[in-house]
């Protein structure tokens, strides 16, 4: 990484804008230059523009934000920098600002902006971030540094490199863990650490409970599947011969039964005839009702009509005194007509005269008067122009003479400083070795206080580890009688079970199979026990569902038989009825015969003189004949439908029942079988109690109690074989902590004599930092009091210092400062004479603008007075607004009272064709009143009716007529399914007697079947017993090695995994991550010092560094001219510890930088401190770095610098102004 521009702006003391650009001349030619300048004028500001355009940060300031910032120059609203710089041949612009609001000094600060650029192809560039996180990402990401790395590889500062020399071995270690990163290690070996205990622990889980498994042997194995075979095929044979039983026995149940329910069916059908004949004269009643309602046809229309006559003539009534209303409100609302049209016409006038005024006179005069007061304003502002400018200077003039005060009274104050006789060349001289051996003085100062807090901190340490060494015997002892007491509890759990310690948990183990292989009997009773209640439940469930599907059965059986009775019944009248029909159509074709007959005339057809009948042919009425017929056709219809969806239903009755029997069957050969299970498994159960042969399979309380008395024991089993596995783990616990207890007491041991030995070398090495210190504090006191002057207190030295660096930089820059007030005096005299020139110029002006005002308003005055004179005050707009506005609501007024005219004339028309159309209506009315009346007379007549009230007697309402039609229905079908029953219970038992094929057919043979089912059931019974203990037995052995198997597969995986982990463990695992730790910063010093003699080689061929024998991270020096000679890095020189620093400093910088080149190093360096003869040293070491391709930056205000470094940022402080300023060649225009 390269920087190759740097412009920044108001940052700190370094006021205005400012570019250096390092590809230009002189920094191309040369790529060693120097930053110099007294103390305070900014030198470290250009590094600080440097991190903030970067890293939006500095060194020294952290925190940078909306409300704070410290960088930005006092007395300035804006701030900025920018960096451009090169990574692998890439281009790149960083970019920083911040302003405050309104641009005013006193505004609150904005957000910052930020941007960074791809500039490589184009000046303008490529915008890569504009947000804070982003852009950080990004450079990082780009260069391969972060801040903290940023700052220790491209700007090195010496102090804290020789910090890193002089460290011991665990500030080094901390210091080598901050700059490279390689605290991770230390992390993984703690993580090893732990991983090898987890899988240490799991390993010993699992082979603890692969102990005590046992296993049939494969003898015994075959043994019991050749058994559980045999058992099998006994099962099925015996159970074979029990179906074949069971079916007979019900066969003889079905045939009991069917014999039974055709006595009943028989008895159902007399009762069902019996309630028929006596509902006859109801159904009578019910036929007479029905040629009633033939009438209502023509009766009912004829009562409705007469209310509807009524209310037509009050309608009528109504309309009349409406249309009189509407007529008198027609003629008031034309009378108003007239009046409003009147007053319209002369608005319109008066309109017309308003708008002849305006135009010609009023508005005129208004636009001259408006002008004229805009000339007035302009002239106003003119005036009050040329007023600010004759004060401004004024002012000019006023401060022109305070700022030459000023600088006649700064001038004086110099010549009295420039004749102090206490500044002499001298005293210029010494200041820098007073400043060197007053640092040297506190360095010592402070190292003396490290080496004493490292004493007393050791000698604590050393109080700390004998009463940690106590602490541990203490422990030791404990451990010892932990081990006893665990191995006590042991031996006496063994005892109450007469074992030994070592048989317990076998014996224990082998208990509870015994216990578990009974508890799987007893586990299948439960199980046995819901089932036979289920199927108990269901087969209730079931049986009264069959009685019930039976008795709804003979109901629809009943049922259909009456539809079919009433179906034939109907079906005759209707035969009958179309005979009759036939006739009368026969009789109706010989209508115009029949008018001829003549009385005592011969029939032309027959020849008879006699014709009895023709009054009668003559009154027949074929249409009520055929309405009979249509009536009848229709009942017969729906007789027939519900016939068809009773014999559905009688079908689908059917099915089910049989479906229904068949699963009664199954539940009852299932509950047969469940009960012979029971009983085989409950014959010989353990615990069982003993007043007791067997446990009945609906006494839950005996089968569950038996199940917990298991349980229990089994529970009481368990809980030993974990009581013995946790004294077995307590003693294997105790015993490892009393190894763990051991080797910590030998290694408190060991760290206490290691701490005696540090301490006895700590104050060897006080010792001698303290004759050091004496010897330069004498020769400070000698030098100080030849130039008269008092030694001050060391704590006081460097600010008794720097007030004498500022008396001496304030003498030397007396003369300059001196000779630039003269210069700013003359300035200050000429600018004064040219604004008081100026003065006179605007006072001329303004006379003549003032009279200018004063006539235009003269003019004015006399057009307002004009104007009062035809309009007074009143506004143009307003009055014609105002004018159109009555026009508008006379319009409106005399629209609306026109609109109200139209739509009364429309209700008054609406109304004429409401009354027309209600005439129509009653006249129409009173014509089919009166057709219905006829109509009405003619039917009575006709019907079997003598009158009008014997026609309303014989109708009944629709609640009696569904009654008795419901109950004429309700007793057909209770006659028609008893004849159904009947029929059914006959095909039943015809059908069992066919269906049976052989066996016993007599049902007083059925006790004989039950007793032999009995006895096969209670021989199943014992097999099913039989075959449940072999397989409890295999299923238990199956289970024990399919776990096995399994389980001993994740103990050597386990095994495998702590194989592995134990070797890493071995290797760099620890339980705080040191071994890990140590290894890597080891390597990583190695590194390191490989770098640094690198460095050394190229600035001063003389020494190179190695690391100690036999100490962890010490350093040493080689002197190769002094055949190889180690040095202890304390023993160095400055000009000597300055270059192993330096080289230090630039291997940390290239081991920091990871892969980016860093071709741009700024030093921010003490070159005070050293002597003449190490700065000469240092700066040839300088000169060889610059010759390997890098552009160095010192920062120093030594004055050889300016003779070795010719290149030069020069930063001059601004006298009495607080800021400073650059070269002008580096000023920024604007």
């Amino acid at each position: 990484m390269k920087i190759l521009s740097l412009r920044f702006k108001n940052i700190n003391s370094l006021k205005n804008e400012w570019k250096i650009d390092f590809t230009k001349s002189p920094f191309i030619d040369n790529g060693l230059f120097a930053i110099i300048g007294p103390t305070g004028a900014g030198k470290t500001t250009i590094l600080d523009a440097i991190c903030l355009a970067l890293y939006h940060r500095t060194p020294r300031l952290v925190n940078i934000s909306k409300s704070t910032n410290e960088l930005m120059t006092r007395g300035t609203a804006d701030a900025l920098a920018e960096v451009e710089f090169e990574v692998k041949g890439k281009r790149y612009r960083a970019f920083w600002s911040q302003r405050r609001s309104r641009n005013q000094v006193d505004g609150n600060l904005q957000d910052a902006k930020v941007e960074l650029a791809d500039i490589t192809d184009s000046p303008a560039g490529t915008i890569l971030a504009s947000q804070i996180k982003v852009k950080s990402q990004l450079i990082e990401k780009i260069s391969g540094l972060d801040f903290d790395r940023f700052t220790k590889s491209m700007m090195l500062s010496q102090g804290q490199f020789a910090a890193f020399l002089n460290a011991d071995a665990n500030e080094r270690a901390e210091l080598l863990e901050e700059l490279t990163g390689t605290e991770i290690y230390g992390l993984i070996s703690e993580k090893v650490f732990l991983r090898y205990s987890e899988s240490k622990q799991a390993l010993e889980k699992l082979q603890a409970k692969a102990e005590g498994v046992e296993l049939l042997t494969q003898e015994r194995l075959t043994e019991l599947m050749e058994k559980r075979d045999a058992l099998g095929q006994q099962f099925t044979a015996k159970n074979s011969q029990l179906e074949q039983l069971q079916k007979q026995a019900t066969f003889l149940t079905e045939k009991k039964k069917a014999l039974t329910t055709l006595a009943q069916t028989e008895k159902d059908l007399v009762t069902a005839q019996e309630q028929l004949a006596r509902e006859k004269q109801n159904f009578e009643r019910l036929a007479q009702s029905t040629l009633a309602e033939k009438l209502s046809r023509v009766y009912n229309p004829l009562k409705a009509n007469e209310p509807k006559l009524v209310q037509i003539d009050a309608e009528l009534s109504a309309l009349a005194e409406a249309k009189a209303q509407k007529r008198t409100e027609v003629e008031a609302l034309q009378a108003r007509q007239r009046v409003e049209q009147d007053a319209l016409q002369t608005l319109k006038q008066n309109n017309v005269a308003l708008e002849t005024l305006l135009n010609e006179h009023v508005v005129p005069l208004d636009a001259a008067y408006q002008q004229q007061v805009d000339q007035l304003k302009e002239k106003e502002s003119q005036r009050q122009q040329l007023e600010s400018e004759r004060a401004e200077c004024e002012q000019t003039l006023r401060q022109n003479q305070q700022r030459s005060g000023e600088l006649n009274q700064r001038r004086g104050e110099i010549s009295s400083l420039l004749t102090n006789p206490s500044i002499n060349k001298a005293l210029v001289d010494k200041l820098s070795l007073w400043g060197a051996q007053f640092g040297r003085v506190r360095e010592l100062q402070a190292v003396e206080q490290t080496k004493q807090t490292e004493l007393t901190a050791l000698q604590e340490t050393q109080v700390e580890q004998q009463q940690q060494l106590s602490q541990a015997d203490k422990q030791l002892e404990e451990s010892k009688l932990s081990l006893a007491h665990a191995q006590q509890q042991l031996d006496n759990q063994a005892a109450s079970h007469q074992q030994d310690s070592q048989t317990l948990l076998t014996f224990l183990e082998q208990s509870l199979h015994s216990v578990m292989g009974e508890r799987g009997v007893v586990g299948q009773l439960p199980a046995i026990a819901s089932a036979f209640t289920k199927l108990s439940a269901e087969k209730i469930a079931l049986q009264d569902k069959i009685a019930q599907a039976n008795q709804d059965k003979q109901s629809i059986d009943q049922q259909l038989s009456e539809f079919r009775a009433v179906y034939k019944d109907k079906r005759a009248q209707l035969g009958d009825i179309e005979q009759r029909l036939a006739l009368e159509k026969q009789i109706s074709d010989l209508t115009a015969a029949r008018q001829q007959l003549q009385p005592d005339q011969p029939c032309p057809l027959c020849g008879s003189k006699a014709h009895p009948l023709v009054e009668t042919y003559q009154t027949l009425d074929q249409s009520e004949t055929e309405l009979r017929y249509r009536t009848l056709e229709t009942a017969l219809e729906t007789v027939k439908e519900q016939g068809t969806k009773l014999n559905e239903e009688q079908v689908k009755q059917t099915q089910w029942l049989q479906s229904a029997t068949e699963r009664l069957e199954q539940i009852e050969t299932d509950i047969k079988q469940e009960m012979d299970r029971w009983q085989v498994l409950v014959s010989d159960l353990p615990y069982a109690n003993p007043s007791q042969a067997v446990i009945d399979i609906n006494d839950q309380a005996a089968y569950t109690a038996l199940a917990q008395a298991l349980e229990q024991r089994m529970t009481f089993l368990q809980t030993q074989i974990e009581e013995a596995k946790r004294y077995n783990a307590q003693v294997q616990t105790a015993q490892v902590h009393l190894q763990q207890v051991e080797g910590q007491h030998a290694l408190t041991q060991k760290a206490l004599n290691y701490s005696e030995q540090t301490i006895s070398t700590l104050s060897q090495a006080l010792k001698q930092i303290k004759e050091e210190s004496q010897t330069l504090t004498n020769a400070l006191t000698e030098s100080i009091g030849e130039q008269q002057m008092p030694m001050p207190e060391l704590n006081h030295a460097l600010q008794w210092l720097q007030q004498l660096r500022s008396t001496v930089d304030a003498y030397l820059n007396a003369e300059t400062e001196k000779q630039q007030i003269e210069v700013q005096i003359a300035a200050l005299t000429s600018e004064r004479e040219q604004a008081q020139r100026q003065a006179e110029k605007i006072t001329q002006r303004l006379e003549q603008v003032t009279t200018e005002l004063q006539a235009i308003k003269e003019r004015a005055e006399s057009n307002r007075q004009q104007r009062y004179a035809l309009f007074a005050d009143k506004q143009v707009d307003e009055a014609r607004q105002q004018a159109q506005t009555a026009l508008r609501e006379s319009e409106q007024s005399y629209q609306t009272t026109h609109e109200q005219h139209q739509l009364i004339n429309q209700q008054l028309q609406d109304l004429n064709a409401t009354e027309n159309a209600l005439k129509e209506q009653s006249t129409r009315l009173h014509a089919e009143c009166e057709q219905l009346r006829n109509d009405w007379e003619a039917q009575l007549a006709q019907s079997p009716f003598a009158s009008e009230a014997a026609y309303l007697t014989a109708l009944l309402n629709d609640e009696q007529r569904g009654q008795l039609e419901a109950q004429k229905d309700q007793l057909t079908t209770a006659l028609q399914r008893s004849i159904a029953l009947k029929e059914q219970a006959e095909q039943r038992l015809e059908t069992l007697l066919t269906e049976y094929s052989g066996g016993e057919s007599d049902p007083e043979a059925l006790p004989s079947l039950e007793q032999r089912i009995s006895e096969d059931k209670e021989v199943l019974r014992a097999i099913t017993h039989e075959q449940g203990q072999v397989s409890a037995l295999l299923d238990d052995d199956k289970a024990r090695r399919e776990g096995q198997v399994q389980l001993f597969a994740q103990i050597e995986a386990s095994q495998q995994q702590y194989d592995d982990l134990a070797y890493l463990q071995s290797l760099i695992g620890s339980q705080k991550g040191d071994k890990f730790r140590r290894f890597a910063q080891g390597l990583t010093l190695d590194h390191l010092v490989h770098l640094a003699n690198a460095q050394l080689e190229r600035l001063h061929g003389r020494y190179c560094l190695q690391r100690k024998q036999g100490a962890a991270l010490e350093l040493e020096v080689l002197d190769t001219w002094q055949a190889d000679t180690s040095r202890d890095t304390k023993t160095l020189s400055g000009g000597e510890s300055f270059l192993v620093s330096l080289a230090l400093a630039l291997a940390l910088s290239d081991l920091v930088s990871q892969k980016t080149s860093i071709d741009s190093l700024f030093l921010d360096e003490g070159f005070g401190t050293l002597d003449s003869e190490t700065l000469d040293t240092a700066l040839d070491a300088l000169d060889s770095l610059n010759a390997s391709g890098k552009m160095i930056g010192v920062i120093s205000h030594i004055e050889a610098m300016k003779e070795r470094i010719p290149v030069q940022i020069k930063v001059n402080k601004m006298s009495g102004l607080g800021t400073s300023r650059l070269d002008d060649r580096f000023a920024r225009a604007g």
